[in-house]
Parts: C-alpha cells; sequence; structure tokens
C-alpha cells in the first residue's frame, strides 16, 4: 500500500512540474509568437473544449477520444495552431483541470448536522 501512495505522490510531482514548465515556459513562448490575445483567445477556447471532453468522455482510458474530440471542436472554430503547440496548450488545460480536481477531491467533506426541537 505505502508503494502506491509513494507511486501515486512521484505522479503528482511531476504532474506538478510539467505544468510548471507548460504555464511558465511554453505558454510565454507562445503569446511571444502568435500575440497575446490570440493565444489567450485559442487558450480559452482549448480549455472550454477540454472541459466539455472530460464532460462527454468521462470514463478511463478516453483520452484519445477526448483528444480528437478537442482537435474537432478547435477545427469546427477556425482555429488554426500547429499540433505541437496544440499539444502544448491541451496538456496546460489538462494539467489545470486535474488539479483543480485533486484541489476538490482533498477538501473534507462538511455535514451540517441541525438540532431538532
Amino acid at each position: 500500500m505505502k508503494d502506491v501512495l509513494t507511486i501515486t505522490n512521484i505522479f503528482y510531482v511531476i504532474l506538478s512540474c510539467l505544468s510548471i514548465l507548460i504555464v511558465k515556459i511554453i505558454i510565454p513562448l507562445l503569446k511571444q509568437k502568435y500575440g497575446k490575445e490570440k493565444i489567450n483567445n485559442a487558450l480559452e477556447v482549448v480549455k472550454i473544449a477540454v472541459n466539455a471532453a472530460e464532460q462527454i468522455y468521462n470514463k478511463r482510458g478516453q483520452g484519445d477520444l477526448k483528444k480528437e474530440y478537442v482537435i474537432q471542436y478547435l477545427k469546427d472554430k477556425g482555429i488554426k495552431i500547429k499540433d505541437d503547440e496544440l499539444d502544448a496548450m491541451i496538456e496546460a488545460c489538462v494539467l489545470e483541470l486535474n488539479k483543480w480536481k485533486k484541489e476538490v477531491e482533498a477538501q473534507p467533506i462538511i455535514n451540517v448536522v441541525s438540532k431538532s426541537e
């Protein structure tokens, strides 16, 4: 059991490092190359598509279907970005979403008990 926890902790550390790398290095480079406004708009659309894909394909092992959905969504919206740059944006959004999910899951559940009179 401790091995599983250790592997899980290592996995989350790696995810955190990747998210820092993507957010602090790759996204600013993309903004510099394409212009801040265009990248911010594209990133917002990617976030919407990633969130929609997560809702539609909510079972494990459907990552390829999710990615296909996001790519098709962006094509339908007329957003043209190189594949490697699009992958970085998708990964950044997914990492942000997973980090948020982890934070939500870590929150304690509070039961409100009312006194009956």
